[in-house]
């Protein structure tokens, strides 16, 4: 598998359209411009894990669809020296998504972007859930190596937390990565693998 935003072909946004689907608008929103790109974000949205354990309330929380709408979401965050956590299924038990700061949901960034036949890989959105690939992979006759008993982590959320099922050939599903972007917090993209 490969996990990663889209690198190309997002459709281009003006500064009168918003990049982040949030709803209405309403006084719990709030509009950020840099750069002459728009973003709309919901203001102190609480937010709890799958367990409910764990819950906080961030100063504003995004939901991105391309990968230029996160990097504004990180340039913002970052000019002003304010956290920035990701979350997807919140499935993790601790605290680890939780921020008083800016919170960021992958679920508009979950597709399937390609698939290399040939390689036995594909490329997809970081946001996509580990069932979402489990019926998708099947079409191209192709499967995760392994799988834990739930499926309805993030595929970004999975490699980050250590994800894994069992059998002793398996390595978790981090070791099935071949290639990957990160995102720095000043909104550069880091492509990465071993070439």
């Amino acid at each position: 598998c490969h996990t990663f935003p889209p690198s190309h072909g997002e459709p281009m946004t003006t500064a009168n359209s918003p990049i982040l689907a949030t709803g209405p608008p309403s006084s719990s929103s709030s509009s950020y411009s840099s750069q002459g790109v728009s973003a709309r974000a919901i203001r102190h949205q609480p937010w709890s894990n799958w367990a409910q354990t764990q819950t906080c309330t961030p100063r504003l929380t995004y939901y991105p669809s391309s990968l230029a709408q996160l990097q504004e979401i990180f340039r913002i965050a970052n000019s002003n020296n304010e956290p920035v956590k990701l979350f997807g299924s919140g499935h993790s038990p601790n605290d680890c998504a939780c921020t008083t700061g800016h919170m960021v949901s992958l679920d508009r960034m979950s597709s399937l972007l390609h698939v290399h036949r040939q390689e036995k890989t594909v490329v997809v959105e970081a946001g996509i859930r580990l069932r979402q690939l489990n019926e998708i992979l099947p079409r191209y006759h192709l499967a995760l190596s392994n799988l834990g008993s739930i499926a309805e982590q993030s595929i970004a959320g999975a490699i980050a937390t250590g994800t894994h099922g069992t059998g002793q050939r398996y390595g978790i599903l981090a070791t099935c990565i071949v290639a990957l972007k990160l995102l720095s917090p000043d909104g550069t993209v880091w492509d990465c693998s071993p070439e």
